[in-house]
């Protein structure tokens, strides 16, 4: 299992570090990135399912996205016509061209690493990642209950 672990880790890490490096001179973080991803595929969020999409990043860390990302024209928070308290987190147009950046940069590196698996042993890997894919979100959105024990929760 740990060397499954850490290929999943290299693989990953790789990626990240090649759209950091063909997004150029654009100065954000992995994790604004994220955050702009997830606020063009999911427009009119609040901060709070902001954190979900980031992975349960905590309230403050998620206020800093935001305003941030404000700050550099990324996105704009829309009073809530439901709730005038409430904020909806909304993309620019600017969020929207890096976003197709970085999908074609993912694409373009993925199409490379992946170019030498044979066709039929790509779509073995693609199911197999797929089912443990879901069964990693269906857990997540469960609190981690069939993973997480009381001791586990005490540091």
């Amino acid at each position: 299992m740990d060397d499954i672990k850490k290929a999943l880790h290299r693989i990953h890490r790789s990626s990240n570090l090649f759209v950091e490096k063909s997004l150029g001179d654009v100065d954000l973080t992995r994790t604004e990135v994220t955050a702009i991803r997830s606020v063009v595929f999911h427009k009119g969020l609040t901060q709070t399912s902001l954190s979900e999409h980031l992975g349960g990043v905590d309230k403050a860390a998620v206020a800093r996205i935001v305003k941030s990302l404000e700050d550099k024209g990324y996105i704009q928070r829309i009073s809530d016509e439901n709730d005038r308290r409430a904020k909806l987190v909304y993309p620019t147009e600017k969020a929207y061209e890096l976003r197709l950046g970085v999908i074609g940069a993912e694409n373009k590196y993925y199409r490379w690493l992946f170019e030498s698996v044979p066709p039929d042993e790509l779509e073995k890997l693609t199911e197999l990642l797929t089912a443990i894919g879901q069964k990693a979100l269906s857990e997540s959105k469960n609190g981690f209950k069939n993973t997480l024990s009381e001791e586990d929760t005490v540091l």
